[in-house]
């Protein structure tokens, strides 16, 4: 059978839309072809919007609908996607990231009558008025309108949030879905939300390769960065959005005593951005990259990892720690716990506190044993719930499944 993916970017975001498995499900007899809007590497199975046309287009429309604070209604291009020798082989569409200036959502009562459609719901922009993630506004679970926050990505200039979520139930209501969540904690805001909740849901972890991302590769990745063994190495993304917490973490970190050999080793983030810290720690900042075994490393090299998100509907780079044998430390209040299973496991401190979060990071710079037992649970964990190849299993039987029924 043919699955072809729809989704924006290519390379970043591959290990949550399909492209990094579809080999796997390549030996399963499914084969996938991804269209994305924003190419960056050579791939025979990845298709994409070539026309300088189409983009400037496209682009004409974003900047409309940014004047007039509307999100992905405008671009129109189905008619060249519904033309393509990949959309007519097609057995079964699986939509990722569509809201970025993919697409219009007005095309998805089309696809999904021509195709069977799935639509994997990465974060909650899907059910809300405007933004990625609502936070501790209920405002979505009653039809949006005045927003609290329309500063919140994606941002609006005007408060259009209440057209937005009725745009949205118009275009659901006339399209025919299979909604996909990778965590309980996002599958319990699409069977709540007014918009998503009539739509079959299912619960589909991600999964990583527990080969690549295993403990044997930790001395190794230590050698690499030059890491000594006395020192503990915090690891975290430096990431500049503010949904990922960074500012609570490096308030936290402000307050570590300086008697611990401690190495701050980051990924994302622009160099440079620890200066402030490399009086009291050593700081290692790899930056922004799409090199998986650099990844890798510098999970393998870590004694923690710290994911201080506020919002998080998954977070995988936290399973692939696991999967290395990490201890994860994050906030309350998002997906992470559920994921790393907090507190047996994971630890989870109260959302946005700095203190117990330093609390917390101590107490496992103190303690080499509770971080190796942590660590090996992590591991377990991520064997048992995590393993890629249960991953390919379960979304393999549900294209199977999509493609029978609408037969």
């Amino acid at each position: 059978m043919n699955v072809l993916h729809l989704t924006h970017y290519q390379t970043p975001g591959r290990r949550f839309t399909g492209l990094d498995i579809a080999p796997l499900l390549e030996k399963d007899g499914i084969t996938s072809t991804h269209v994305v809007w924003q190419p960056d590497a050579p791939d025979p199975n990845v298709h994409v919007y070539d026309s300088p046309f189409t983009h400037q287009i496209t682009a004409m429309y974003q900047r409309i609908e940014e004047k007039h604070s509307i999100q992905s209604l405008l671009p129109q291009n189905f008619l060249e996607l519904q033309n393509s020798a990949a959309f007519r082989k097609a057995d079964v569409v699986h939509c990722h990231l569509i809201h970025t200036g993919y697409g219009s959502l007005y095309e998805l009562p089309e696809i999904s009558a021509l195709k069977p459609t799935v639509w994997t719901i990465h974060d909650p922009w899907a059910i809300t008025g405007h933004c990625i993630y609502p936070g501790d506004c209920t405002r979505w679970l009653t039809g949006c309108g005045h927003c609290p926050d329309l500063r919140q990505p994606l941002n609006m200039h005007n408060d259009h949030t209440a057209l937005m979520h009725r745009f949205k139930s118009y275009i659901y209501k006339r399209s025919r879905l299979q909604v996909i969540a990778a965590s309980n904690w996002m599958l319990d805001m699409i069977r709540r939300s007014p918009l998503l909740r009539d739509f079959p849901s299912h619960h589909i972890p991600f999964g990583v390769d527990l080969d690549t991302f295993s403990p044997e590769h930790a001395k190794q990745a230590r050698s690499r960065f030059e890491i000594s063994v006395d020192e503990v190495v915090l690891l975290f993304r430096n990431q500049p959005h503010g949904y990922k917490g960074v500012d609570y973490l490096l308030a936290a970190l402000r307050q570590l005593p300086r008697r611990h050999k401690i190495c701050l080793l980051t990924v994302d983030g622009l160099p440079g951005a620890l200066a402030d810290f490399s009086d009291r720690f050593r700081v290692i900042e790899l930056g922004w990259s799409n090199d998986q075994i650099l990844m890798r490393d510098a999970i393998s090299a870590a004694d923690v990892f710290i994911m201080p998100s506020i919002a998080e509907a998954f977070g995988l780079m936290a399973v692939e720690a696991m999967a290395c044998g990490k201890p994860v430390i994050c906030f309350d209040g998002t997906a992470l716990p559920e994921v790393t299973s907090a507190p047996h496991i994971g630890i989870a401190v109260p959302i946005r506190d700095s203190d117990a979060l330093a609390k917390a990071i101590l107490h496992l710079v103190e303690h080499p044993e509770e971080r190796q037992k942590r660590g090996n649970l992590g591991r377990e964990y991520a064997t048992l719930r995590y393993d890629r190849q249960q991953h390919v299993s379960r979304i393999g039987s549900l294209y199977r499944n999509v493609a029978a029924s609408s037969g």
